[in-house]
């Protein structure tokens, strides 16, 4: 995989669970950055005074050797659980409640977390770059945000600052697929395409279960050596 260089945004949308449609932000979703996509938040310079962090892990299942005969004969890979460590200098409260699933209290103004209550699903992509400076996008098409921390600190003869952190936790979409990931570098690459599989406008958006996704190569049936004049690969 290209290496990648700095971080320029990350991006977020509330996902309805019914329709696996983005939620428009005048039915409640989060604040519209970009016009072209409805209910899309775009933590920039410009919104959040820029985002520092998005730590992508869990990318690939854990594998587990399987043995015979006195050696590795095989491996069990489990399926890919994502985690992305999230954060932004300054991110709006408004959009901080919202993916939280705080209640806002009317008499107070206040946010209140309410016990029980479950976390609003959110799709999430992140937009870095690579050494030509081809931009590199991982989408996720649902999961859910915890607040990490809200750490606070006394100033002395420097500010002490904490950004807004969040962990993301990806789940499979109805397709059974958690992530997609465009590189620019490629070609014929549509980034519009991309983005609407992860941020679905409209049902003709949403990705659909397929057997074996285009392009890719299934392994090769290939048969273990037999052992002392075996015949191998045949």
């Amino acid at each position: 995989m290209a290496s990648s260089i700095g971080l320029s945004s990350w991006k977020l949308a509330l996902i309805d669970p019914m329709t696996n449609l983005v939620i428009p932000t005048e039915k409640g979703g989060l604040p519209t950055t970009d016009s072209k996509y409805n209910g899309v938040f775009i933590a920039n310079l410009l919104t959040s005074r820029g985002a520092t962090t998005a730590n992508l892990s869990g990318m690939d299942g854990a594998i587990q050797k399987i043995y015979g005969s006195d050696a590795v004969a095989d491996v069990s890979v489990g399926n890919p659980e994502p985690t992305v460590a999230l954060a932004a200098n300054s991110l709006p409260h408004e959009v901080q409640a919202l993916v939280q699933g705080l209640t806002k209290i009317s008499e107070s103004g206040s946010y209140r977390k309410q016990a029980g209550s479950r976390l609003p699903y959110v799709a999430l992509m992140t937009d870095s770059h690579d050494w030509d400076g081809n931009r590199i996008h991982f989408g996720f098409f649902m999961g859910v945000m915890a607040l990490a921390n809200a750490n606070q600190a006394t100033n002395n003869n420097q500010q002490q600052r904490a950004t807004d952190s969040y962990t993301y936790t990806a789940i499979a979409s109805d397709a059974g697929d958690p992530y997609e990931v465009l590189w620019e570098a490629e070609n014929g690459y549509d980034y519009d395409k991309f983005a609407h599989h992860i941020f679905p406008q409209t049902a003709a958006d949403v990705i659909q279960p397929s057997d074996q996704a285009e392009g890719s190569h299934p392994v090769a049936n290939v048969k273990p050596d037999a052992g002392v004049g075996g015949t191998g690969n045949k």
